[in-house]
């Protein structure tokens, strides 16, 4: 008989009834009552035969937390993790269902990160861990210095675990939100051909990211604003050539207009293709450039305005930047996926190939009057350009919960 767990703000650990100290540790874990407190509920954790010391600190109370999801861990070899590796570095960071904790090989010293996701938490949010151990059978396939290296993948009872490289420049959104200049067209250029070689990369190896935007591109240090890394393959698929994509999913302002096609088709008609990683590229771009998000999302009309590739044109920034980056944003925002361009047409374009073309105008950097920075819009120079009176913002970029997945 277990005694029963009091209910904490905190993990706690605690004993069974009438056995000796030390014999067993359970955790009360509120995180997810605290992340929606309407719910009334609490899970409970019990481990037999673990060593945790008394935890008196947030620190002993996070390293009794890990000492606990990693019992009886192990990998595709029957390894276990704490022969590998050493959890207990600082935690770096935390999500819908998964903490990042960084870590340390124990063999060559290297520092790595592991993210750990709880089956509790991924149950609760509509994730199994089939979907994570198909993520990381993705990532186990791809090695290219601008997409984040996925090294192990161990299991336990309560967790998944997965170990990945170490990057801590955080993600391209801090960066733009952080910033007190905006990239200039020539930076933006680097960034943004690294950015498109490794998407290039991933369609030659049949995988489509489908969930490309500024969050999941990881800055590889502080002191570079180029560098980067691809992350987050949570949304990601192995496509063939011979059949298209089906599930609805991604992120609102960075999905493309035949992806929201196959959502409204009432008997889920249509599929798409890697090209729809391309236009989340072409926002990407215009976020970069502009500070701004692409299509206005006034009156709800963010869906309306990616479908007719409509984006805001009418916006000082957007003037200031070259006809060549114009061009190249325009031929990304296309609306039918086959007149976009490939990564590999995209790397060729004029904007990449003649930098001489590519020098931002003189003038300064402007906001448009009633925008907000960084937000959402769709392509074409006509008349009938996109024009938002309040353009999104950067600070308005859709959280990794508002990811959407429909099959």
């Amino acid at each position: 008989m277990w005694r029963e767990a009091e209910l904490a703000a905190e993990w706690r650990p605690w004993a069974p009834a009438g056995g000796p100290a030390g014999d067993a540790v359970a955790l009360v874990n509120p995180t997810l009552c605290q992340d929606a407190p309407g719910l009334q509920f609490y899970f409970y954790l019990v481990t037999p035969c673990v060593e945790v010391e008394a935890a008196g600190s947030a620190g002993d109370l996070h390293r009794a937390e890990v000492a606990l999801q990693i019992r009886g861990s192990i990998n595709a070899s029957g390894n276990r993790i704490e022969t590998f590796y050493d959890i207990s570095g600082k935690k770096l960071g935390s999500g819908g269902y998964a903490e990042v904790y960084q870590a340390t090989d124990r063999e060559s010293g290297r520092q790595c990160a592991v993210k750990i996701m709880t089956k509790q938490k991924l149950q609760f949010l509509g994730t199994t861990v089939d979907a994570v151990q198909r993520e990381a059978e993705v990532m186990s396939q791809i090695e290219h210095p601008s997409v984040l290296r996925l090294y192990d993948v161990f299991t336990s009872p309560v967790a998944v675990f997965l170990v990945v490289e170490l990057v801590e420049g955080g993600d391209l959104l801090e960066r733009l939100l952080q910033a007190v200049d905006p990239y200039t067209e020539d930076r933006a250029r680097i960034l943004l051909r690294n950015l498109i070689e490794a998407i290039g990369y991933l369609h030659e190896q049949n995988v489509v990211h489908r969930d490309l935007k500024p969050e999941n591109i990881l800055m590889l240090s502080k002191e570079s604003d180029v560098d980067i890394k691809i992350a987050d393959f949570g949304m990601a698929k192995k496509f063939s050539t011979t059949g298209g994509l089906k599930t609805f999913c991604g992120t609102p302002n960075y999905v493309a207009p035949e992806v929201l096609q196959r959502m409204d088709s009432e008997q889920r008609e249509g599929s798409y293709s890697e090209a729809a990683d391309m236009w989340s590229a072409g926002v990407i771009m215009y976020i970069v450039l502009v500070r701004e998000q692409p299509f206005c999302e006034a009156n709800d009309q963010l869906y309306d305005n990616i479908k007719a590739g409509n984006f805001i044109r009418r916006n000082v920034n957007y003037a200031k930047l070259s006809g060549a980056a114009k061009s190249l944003i325009t031929s990304l925002l296309t609306v039918h996926p086959e007149d976009r361009l490939s990564a590999d047409a995209a790397l060729q374009h004029a904007w990449f190939a003649n930098p001489a073309a590519t020098t931002r105008r003189p003038g300064g950097w402007a906001r448009a009057t009633g925008s907000r920075p960084l937000s959402a819009a769709g392509p074409s120079e006509s008349p009938l350009d996109a024009h938002c009176t309040s353009s999104p913002q950067v600070s308005s970029y859709m959280p990794a919960s508002k990811r959407v997945k429909h099959h």
